[in-house]
């Protein structure tokens, strides 16, 4: 099979990492309300609610340590704050409940009081699920990396920093290791930002210019940029710094690599193309 050619318009990829090249953390936090009958989403919302300093934005920003003290009691906090709690209701369900056909798979408020929870397994659950590549986009990756040499693949991700003697801080394998799947990778707890702040996509902007100077290329403009994200905020505030964005659902990721092939080689059927040359018995890795 002949491979397209990418639109020349289009002169870097820019993936996020948690839902994108790897198993998405969120489906862990839907297992997780699952199993311990949770009310849906409230971990995100409470999460999102904790604002700038909330304990898992700060873990993300490096500004805090992966210990008891600093990061898991916090984080424990954050996720049984009261006023979030009533705020879930009052707010998130009740602009639920206004959609049409929505309120009867909605859940209904039993008690007063955030659910306990176990933050401490609920953030290592989160963890070990995304260390598994994504099975449809990280063979993605691996294609344009083997025949589209020129296409430069790079990484903007909000990162939790593992202590040094972790495990996870020395992946094992290519497949366990993000950072070697790109040319260029902007870790937010290495740089003290997190996305959606707008600081950070100029950043990767930046190096990624920098990194086509030097390789003797043209300046590379944010529309030159195809961004791959899973989160609405960090989509939006792509689009305003213009990037072009394709908003990746939680467990459609061939959806996701459909629309890359569309946007960036003009064809319908990526997704076949990856797997036909898998099949082929190609074991070029990133």
């Amino acid at each position: 099979m002949s491979h397209p050619k990418p639109n020349p318009r289009i002169k870097a990829l820019l993936f996020d990492i948690g839902g994108v090249c790897v198993v998405s953390p969120f489906q862990a936090i839907r297992d997780y309300e699952i199993t311990n009958n949770i009310p849906r989403n409230w971990v995100n919302f409470a999460i999102s609610r904790s604002g700038t300093q909330g304990a898992w934005q700060r873990l993300e920003r490096g500004e805090i340590q992966l210990t008891e003290d600093q990061f898991f009691h916090p984080f424990q906090t954050d996720l049984h704050n009261e006023r979030v709690w009533d705020e879930y209701w009052d707010v998130y369900i009740r602009k639920l409940e206004l959609k049409p056909g929505s309120t009867s798979a909605l859940p209904r408020r039993t008690t007063m009081h955030p659910p306990e929870m176990d933050t401490t397994a609920l953030f290592w659950s989160m963890m070990a699920v995304a260390r598994d590549p994504d099975p449809i986009m990280y063979p993605t990756l691996r294609y344009l990396r083997a025949e589209y040499p020129s296409l430069i693949l790079a990484a903007l991700s909000n990162t939790v920093p593992f202590p040094p003697e972790h495990p996870y801080s020395h992946p094992t394998s290519l497949d366990r290791d993000p950072r070697s799947w790109f040319d260029v990778f902007v870790s937010s707890s290495e740089v003290g930002l997190r996305k959606p702040s707008k600081d950070i996509y100029e950043l990767a902007v930046r190096r990624l210019g920098a990194f086509v100077s030097e390789k003797g290329a043209e300046a590379i403009r944010p529309q030159e940029i195809v961004f791959l994200d899973d989160i609405g905020e960090n989509c939006k505030m792509g689009t305003e710094v213009g990037l072009q964005v394709i908003k990746v659902e939680l467990g459609r990721t061939e959806d996701a690599v459909g629309e890359l092939g569309r946007r960036v080689f003009g064809v319908e059927d990526l997704v076949a193309r990856v797997k036909a040359w898998g099949n082929t018995g190609s074991t070029s890795r990133l």
